[in-house]
């Protein structure tokens, strides 16, 4: 896709973000502000246009207390400088918002931002004391997961498991960790609607991007040729999936119809991989190294988009408390809506059916309410087991 029409089908997806309900508040207003040197590109409210930046004088009228930087493809440490007196920040979000009250001790009218290299920024906010809810407060990754979704590009998560996230990260507060089998590392701004999206549906952890390159085929079988021919042989990609497990020990586990729902080769790849990680993220002689480094894990429940066999049916159209009586369904497709750079494509038909599809029961070809349990540990006693089933 031409860059020209990436950018505007991304303002078009800020835009329905937006009308979804993430405006800027009265009690969080964006404070107008002088960059030094001037790169109005920061400031525009567009965050699909980048500026490289090393140091930047950030100046407002009105004392600020949050600051909010948008990296661009890669997040990177930076050290705010006020008053003659240095702080230093680590961070690994390419969203990241930092408290300069809480940080220097009162609220600032000037601040300088630098970086040890070069870096690319999409965006800067400041705030006073009150944030609006569209500013992602992202934590780390989980410690301990009560639930991993195994998500193969940014937007699968909102389409074939529709409803997954809003009901169990958003309106149950489980411990929820999504992990992406790509990264779209040739289209960077799909990682920034990737978190929006996240952020939306009531996801809180930081999600995990694998290495794996976005590639399209039919097939497994090709899927594994093309990543072999980049360097990940299908032992690294099932590391990867051992690692994951076995760093986060999930309950629960949810991953790819094993025939990649409309057939694509990655989601079929994900699949197979996750299973044979299943088997083997409990076995210390396997990948060793991860297994010396997290210990080893058996997944009691590993549940498949469409799989077979112990079926079950999800109702993901109960109204949920937290996002005010809209359903989980309904709230994914919002999260949906916030992956601008998809909405060309069938996906936002069969989502959305251009208004007329309001319940997940209503799609029935690649149902999000359809799932079979392919994995579980029976007889074992768990302390705090959830059931994908309501």
């Amino acid at each position: 896709m031409k860059k020209r029409y990436f950018f505007m089908i991304l303002g078009i997806s800020l835009l329905a973000c937006a009308l979804l309900g993430l405006t800027v508040s009265a009690e969080g207003e964006t404070l107008p502000l002088t960059l030094t040197p001037a790169l109005p590109r920061l400031v525009d409210g567009n965050e699909g246009s980048v500026a490289n930046v090393t140091e930047l004088k950030i100046t407002s009228g009105t004392p600020m207390e949050h600051l909010y930087l948008m990296f661009y493809t890669a997040p990177s440490d930076f050290v705010l400088v006020a008053n003659g007196v240095e702080k230093s920040v680590e961070n690994s979000f390419l969203k990241r918002c930092v408290g300069l009250t809480k940080l220097f001790g009162a609220p600032l009218g000037e601040v300088t931002l630098r970086f040890p290299s070069q870096v690319g920024l999409l965006e800067i906010y400041a705030f006073g004391e009150n944030l609006p809810d569209w500013v992602q407060l992202w934590e780390e990754p989980c410690e301990k997961a009560d639930l991993c979704l195994m998500t193969t590009h940014a937007d699968d998560e909102q389409l074939f498991f529709a409803g997954v996230l809003p009901y169990y990260a958003g309106e149950k507060g489980y411990e929820v960790q999504v992990i992406y089998f790509t990264d779209h590392v040739n289209e960077p701004l799909r990682r920034h609607e990737l978190l929006n999206g996240l952020w939306k549906v009531g996801v809180t952890h930081y999600p995990v991007i694998s290495p794996f390159p976005d590639l399209y085929s039919e097939s497994e079988a090709l899927a594994e040729q093309q990543f072999a021919y980049r360097g990940f042989d299908r032992r690294a990609v099932i590391g990867f999936q051992v690692e994951m497990l076995r760093r986060f020990r999930p309950l629960v586990v949810v991953g790819h119809d094993p025939a990649g729902e409309y057939g694509h080769g990655q989601h079929r790849l994900n699949s197979a991989t996750l299973r044979e990680a299943v088997n083997l993220a409990g076995k210390a002689d396997q990948y060793p190294d991860t297994a010396s480094q997290y210990g080893v894990w058996e997944v009691p429940k590993t549940y498949l988009h469409l799989y077979e066999e112990n079926k079950i049916v999800m109702d993901w159209d109960i109204p949920l408390e937290s996002f005010g009586g809209k359903t989980a369904f309904q709230v994914t497709q919002e999260g949906f809506a916030c992956h601008g750079s998809q909405q060309y494509t069938w996906f936002r038909t069969w989502l959305t059916g251009n208004g007329s599809i309001t319940r997940a029961d209503q799609i029935t070809t690649y149902s999000p309410c359809s799932y079979g349990l392919s994995a579980p540990l029976w007889g074992r006693t768990w302390p705090k087991m959830i059931s994908l089933k309501i």
